[in-house]
């Protein structure tokens, strides 16, 4: 430092010829855009979305909140939430695979390696799940939301997912439970309104027995067999007791491994195309039997060839299980 700025430093800071309060005020900086309470009211904003939504912009948190948006820039408001610790981080569709979920993956890949090739598209008579859709008055609103990334603290984990869960808020949800199968397609779509184990005893009796006999091709000796994730309404008690009636069995996966279940890329396709639809005819409003109509019609729709092709992909998907040491992979 030259002699010259530590002259300039020193009668920055003599205090005898300054005037101290205009020193004090000199130092404090530019005031800051929005206050604590201002910080407040974005924090108790996110809360309330998030109980609706994983998915919403800036502004919409500013909306909420009831700050005027006038008052700050974009880049500011964005580096307030920032600070409150939420990030537009990666979503999470599916739980964090731990070490044990890691060996009990690959020990399941390496055990259905040993299997025929025909087995997934053969002795498998179909394949089974779960989906829920959430009804938006307004779905292109929700289209044009940016997709994959959500609002959330980078240590949050899995407390808030895509997927959402059975508490979620965020509108009125269509239940369905669909099956396919390869040859046929999609065979079953009924909607539910609550999962438990007697509900899935009773669809159980009256569903299965017609499903095997669409799959089965007229052949006695097909083993009854189905693909379906291990949730505890359909793997309690009284659900294996309705299977145990009609003499059929379940082909049980680890958790957490939706590569292992083919029937979650039908479920992507068919929101694929609801959203295409949606922006091809700029739908801006649609009633609760239009959303249920729309729903049924793409999953119907998906053609049988795709589905063949998902579940032909089973022997593919066990053995990059395998080499990837149970890491999920690109399905």
């Amino acid at each position: 430092m030259s002699k010259t700025s530590v002259q300039r430093v020193i009668k920055r800071f003599d205090t005898k010829n300054t005037n101290t309060k205009k020193l004090k005020k000199s130092y404090q900086g530019r005031r800051k855009s929005l206050t604590e309470r201002d910080e407040r009211k974005l924090k108790r904003a996110i809360i309330q979305l998030r109980e609706k939504s994983p998915n919403f912009t800036v502004m919409e948190v500013v909306q909420r909140s009831g700050i005027s948006p006038t008052i700050a820039t974009y880049r500011t408001f964005l580096r307030y939430v920032k600070r409150l610790g939420y990030g537009f981080f990666q979503s999470r569709k599916k739980g964090v695979l731990t070490k044990k979920d890691l060996k009990i993956h690959r020990k399941f890949a390496r055990s259905m390696a040993t299997k025929p090739q025909d087995y997934w598209t053969s002795d498998v008579s179909f394949y089974l799940d779960g989906v829920s859709f959430i009804y938006k008055s307004n779905p292109m609103s929700d289209v044009l939301k940016p997709k994959n990334r959500v609002w959330r603290k980078r240590g949050e984990g899995l407390l808030l997912t895509t997927k959402g869960s059975k508490e979620l808020a965020g509108g009125k949800r269509l239940h369905l439970l669909v099956a396919m199968a390869h040859g046929h397609g999609v065979i079953c779509a009924e909607p539910y309104v609550k999962m438990d184990g007697p509900y899935f005893a009773r669809f159980i009796r009256r569903h299965f027995p017609i499903l095997f006999d669409i799959t089965s091709n007229n052949d006695n000796t097909k083993p009854k067999l189905f693909v379906m994730d291990n949730d505890p309404s359909q793997t309690s008690a009284v659900a294996r007791k309705a299977l145990k009636s009609i003499k059929a069995s379940m082909q049980v996966i680890p958790a957490r491994s939706p590569d292992l279940n083919p029937i979650e890329n039908l479920f992507h396709i068919v929101r694929k195309k609801i959203e295409a639809e949606i922006l091809q005819k700029n739908v801006i409003y649609q009633s609760w039997d239009e959303f249920v109509e729309r729903v049924k019609f793409n999953i119907w729709s998906v053609s049988q060839e795709y589905v063949d092709k998902t579940i032909a992909s089973m022997p593919r998907r066990i053995k990059d299980i395998v080499k990837h040491k149970g890491k999920r992979t690109k399905y």
